[in-house]
């Protein structure tokens, strides 16, 4: 499945135009980190098609450095214009960028990248004269011809594209963790909740009898208005349906007390809860909706925020009781693992939920509150849910869908990284906001590879969080592992930075306590 490659210089707005009606418009607009005074130039990517009959489909390689490929674009398969497609793309145009085009066939085989092409940075004009001061004939307005691409510099199939997802490596710059930041929480039999800083050592958070088994699933989000995060805790199996709620001040716990959810029975035989929290009304204070096991086969339970004590949340779609069924697949018999995040830009968040034990992954995405919880309409798929399987070669395993929201791109709408279980070698799928479109990308999201190598090919399950850790205003991804790296997490920048992994150490944080278990969440 072989491709051929080039790349002109920035094409006119009418093409532009018109190359969106015709093909595939572009992707997520930033590729790669922007400083000051960068700019984002639209691209015309000129390839032949493969001539393998097997060909499916085309991946758009994009890396800091020649055959280091840290972004990977996939563009389906656009129609042929006269034995040629035309891809339009957004570029940062600060840096020299390289670029390849793979081809897949329908089990995600992909073919080795066609030449490569280098995308020379463009050179900024100098500064404005101050009139009256210089002599205004002394700039040279010719700096800027953006057409010194170069393309054809490597030979064909000589470069190698590693991992074809963000964060798999990339030649933009390592940025540090701030030390002050807590990464994750942990617990022992003691009972202690702790949570790691950026330098893997603990902080005191408070004790709960119920964390004493070490299965903790924890959330933060403002719960009481005040502008600080609050952590609500979930628990494994036996714990009686118990959700923990620890209201932060000052970065210390100032109170501890408990949410009951689940009916009688559920608490009594499994009790296992997945909670989430967000403003799910605009109101400044954040509810909590809580997933169960598979025993509840996909209904979860809605709680009202701290104004009236966590009161059961009735709706259009949920009883009185707060118990909500999500729309599932036929059959689901599995657990529901809900997040909460402002996907359109309302002010108010939605309510995403992943599935578990389904074959490929499934979010079923709901509006807000206001709307009684409806179908989000940027869902146009023409039923309940999406498909999020970035591997196609494995859709039979039985996969856990871990979704987690964040604004990785600073536009005010939160984006959505989708964790897996066993058999996923790690990845963790990026989706686009619900103004920008899901799959924007093409058919299949970004995907970040994770983990050890080791471990992606051992275990490969994650649990992620995105959050501003930072405070540039484009959320971070923490990314956690369990068993034998359980006690570790890894930490990549956000898309300005091409989810590259940040400080030194391919962006691992390991603990200080070998035993620890982490699992990802924030309280800067």
């Amino acid at each position: 499945m072989d491709t051929t490659t080039r790349c002109s210089s920035p094409v006119s707005s009418s093409l532009v135009r018109r190359l969106r009606l015709a093909v595939v418009a572009a992707s997520f607009a930033v590729l790669a980190s922007m400083p000051a005074g960068a700019t984002l130039h639209q691209y015309r990517v000129e390839f032949e098609p493969s001539p393998s009959p097997d060909a499916a489909g085309y991946t758009l390689h994009v890396g800091l450095g020649a055959g280091d490929y840290s972004a990977a674009f996939d563009l389906g398969s656009p129609p042929a214009q006269g034995g040629t497609i035309l891809y339009a793309v957004d570029l940062e145009d600060s840096s020299d960028l390289y670029v390849a085009v793979s081809a897949y066939d329908a089990g995600g085989e992909a073919s080795v990248p066609s030449n490569e092409i280098r995308v020379a940075a463009v050179v900024p004009p100098p500064p404005a004269p101050d009139p009256g001061t210089t002599d205004p004939g002394t700039t040279d307005p010719g700096t800027t011809d953006p057409g010194t691409t170069d393309p054809g510099t490597t030979d064909p199939g000589t470069t190698d594209p590693g991992p074809t997802g963000p964060g798999s490596g990339g030649g933009a710059a390592i940025e540090p963790i701030a030390s002050d930041v807590e990464l994750g929480i942990a617990s022992g039999a003691d009972g202690m909740i702790r949570s790691m800083m950026a330098g893997g050592d603990f902080n005191f958070v408070t004790m709960d009898s119920l964390a004493a088994d070490g299965n903790l699933r924890p959330v933060s989000c403002d719960l009481d208005g005040d502008g600080e995060l609050d952590l609500v805790v979930g628990f494994g199996p036996k714990s009686g349906g118990q959700v923990a709620i620890i209201l932060m001040k000052n970065g210390v716990a100032n109170s501890l007390f408990s949410l009951e959810a689940g009916p009688d029975t559920y608490r009594r035989v499994s009790g296992r809860t997945n909670p989430s929290c967000g403003d799910l009304d605009g109101d400044g204070r954040a509810e909590i909706v809580v997933g169960f096991g598979r025993r509840m086969r996909g209904v979860v339970q809605v709680f009202d925020d701290i104004r009236t004590g966590f009161r059961p949340i009735e709706s259009a779609r949920s009883n009185a009781e707060g118990y909500m069924q999500i729309p599932v697949l036929n059959g689901f018999w599995g657990p529901i693992y809900p997040a909460i995040g402002d996907i359109d830009g309302d002010g108010r968040g939605e309510l995403v939920a992943g599935m578990g034990r389904t074959r490929g992954g499934h979010l079923t995405i709901l509006d807000d509150l206001t709307t009684g919880f409806a179908i989000h309409p940027a869902n146009q798929t023409g039923q309940p849910w999406i498909d999020v399987d970035p591997f196609p070669a494995a859709s039979d395993m039985k996969s856990r869908t871990f979704p987690t929201l964040g604004d990785i791109d600073g536009d005010g709408r939160d984006e959505i990284a989708v964790s897996f279980g066993p058999g996923s070698e790690a990845r963790v799928a990026l989706l686009n906001d619900a103004v920008d479109g899901f799959f924007s990308a093409g058919p299949q999201p970004l995907v970040v590879a994770a983990g050890r190598v080791d471990y992606q090919t051992k275990d490969g399950l994650t649990r992620s969080v995105l959050s501003d850790i930072d405070g540039d205003g484009r959320a971070e991804l923490i990314v956690g592992f369990r068993g034998d790296a359980a006690n570790e997490v890894q930490v990549f920048n956000d898309l300005m930075s091409m989810m590259t992994p940040m400080e030194t150490a391919n962006g691992f944080v390991t603990s200080t306590d070998a035993a620890s278990e982490i699992r990802p969440v924030n309280l800067p």
